[in-house]
């Protein structure tokens, strides 16, 4: 992976990080639509790209490692309570930084999970890696929008919130870098784009399909929401 890749996975946290500091208050109005269109992306770049893609030449058994990674996301936001979906919630004192540490455990090891097949290129086309990165770099943009207003509706201070920022930002290139010491063994980095293929299943339709309770839309599905989802399978569409 390219120096510039790495750097790109790290400033797109602080760019949604800061996001969330100074436009925080406004979310009701996008952050749902922005949801919409990255997990509606997510879920058409892994259908029409990464998964066709996984089950070349795979191994007969491939499939249980993608549901092996859709159950790891299923943990991971028992941890995260859903932040990287839009949930926001605020904690009393007593024991809103074990919240804090807690969700920051399930997002540090989703966007390490994340990383992982990056640096295999080799895997499969130049085009799907690609395909890959920039899905990635979508997803983590609202996620990190979404954890800077967690951390500050929880009473942290701006030097504490960019100290967790720096953290979560880390996590995906570190992810990459660990991946890349597998590349040389297609299998590993075959099992490696399974289980983030189960990730972006369980992350793409609970995005798309549960209510969105922080905008109080409970049970509600606008023309606007479909629109916008229309939109980002359109764009996974042109870029496969």
């Amino acid at each position: 992976m390219e120096i510039w890749q790495y750097l790109t996975l790290i400033g797109v946290v602080f760019f949604g990080g800061l996001g969330g500091l100074f436009f925080g208050s406004s979310r009701k109005h996008f952050l749902p639509f922005a949801l919409s269109f990255t997990g509606a992306y997510i879920l058409g770049i892994t259908a029409m790209s990464l998964l066709p893609t996984l089950y070349i030449d795979a191994a007969p058994k491939i499939g249980i490692w993608l549901l092996v990674g859709f159950l790891l996301q299923v943990s991971f936001e028992y941890l995260s309570k859903g932040v990287e979906h839009g949930h926001i919630h605020t904690h009393n004192h007593d024991h809103n930084m074990v919240y804090v540490y807690q969700v920051l455990i399930g997002l540090s090891l989703h966007a390490f999970l994340e990383g992982l097949p990056i640096a295999g290129v080799h895997i499969h086309e130049q085009a799907h890696h690609d395909n890959l990165f920039w899905a990635i770099i979508l997803h983590k943009a609202p996620a990190a929008f979404a954890l800077s207003i967690l951390l500050v509706t929880n009473g942290l201070s701006q030097i504490k919130v960019i100290t967790i920022l720096i953290l979560f930002a880390l996590m995906s290139p570190l992810g990459a870098w660990f991946g890349s010491l597998y590349q040389a063994d297609p299998a590993v980095m075959r099992i490696f784009l399974a289980i983030l293929i189960g990730a972006f299943f369980h992350i793409s339709t609970l995005i798309l399909f549960e209510n969105d309770n922080d905008a109080g839309t409970h049970h509600q599905f606008s023309l606007l929401k479909m629109g916008t989802i229309l939109l980002g399978f359109f764009l996974a569409y042109m870029v496969t």
